[in-house]
C-alpha cells in the first residue's frame, strides 16, 4: 500500500471508533501529505482554536509511523478549516511585517502552535530585511518579528 492509500486508510479507521462519518481524501502538497476531511461534525473534530484538529492530527501521525511513513509530513485538515486559518495567518504576518518595516520597531505575536510558527517563520524569511525570533515555552511560545 502507498502512503496516500495508508494515511486514507487509516483516517477513516480512526473516524469510524468515534463514530464520526466523514468523507476522506488525501493529496500530496509539496513534501508534506494533507488529509482533508469533510463532515457535519467538524466542530467536535476541530474543537475550541483548532486543538481537538491538533490531537487528531497527532494521532493519525504516530499510526501513520507505526505504518512504516516515518519520514512523511502529515497534516490534517477538516472542511478546510486550517486552510483558511493559514490563509488567515498569512495575511497577518504580511501586514505584520510592512508595518515593522515602516516602523522599524519589533512587534510580537500571540503564541502559536509549532505549525504555525514555522509558516510565520518561512514567511518572514522571504522578506528581505526582516528575520524572526522565538521564545517563550510550551503554550506560550510566540514569535518576534523585527527589523535585521
Amino acid at each position: 500500500m502507498n502512503a496516500e492509500e495508508t494515511l486514507k486508510g487509516l483516517a477513516q479507521e480512526l473516524l469510524a471508533k468515534l463514530g464520526v462519518e466523514a468523507t476522506v481524501e488525501v493529496r500530496q502538497q509539496g513534501e508534506r501529505w494533507v488529509v482533508a476531511i469533510d463532515t457535519v461534525d467538524s466542530a467536535l473534530l476541530i474543537g475550541r482554536n483548532g486543538e481537538t484538529l491538533t490531537a487528531l492530527e497527532a494521532i493519525i501521525r504516530l499510526l501513520a509511523y507505526r505504518q512504516g511513513l516515518i519520514d512523511t509530513r502529515i497534516g490534517v485538515d477538516i472542511n478546510s478549516y486550517r486552510r483558511g486559518r493559514e490563509e488567515n495567518l498569512m495575511t497577518f504576518v504580511n501586514e505584520v511585517a510592512e508595518r515593522v518595516k515602516a516602523t522599524g520597531q519589533p512587534e510580537t505575536l500571540r503564541p502559536m502552535s509549532a505549525y504555525e510558527r514555522r509558516m510565520v517563520h518561512e514567511v518572514v524569511g522571504q522578506i528581505e530585511g526582516l528575520v524572526t525570533e522565538s521564545s517563550g515555552e510550551g503554550l506560550e511560545r510566540h514569535i518576534t518579528i523585527r527589523p535585521q
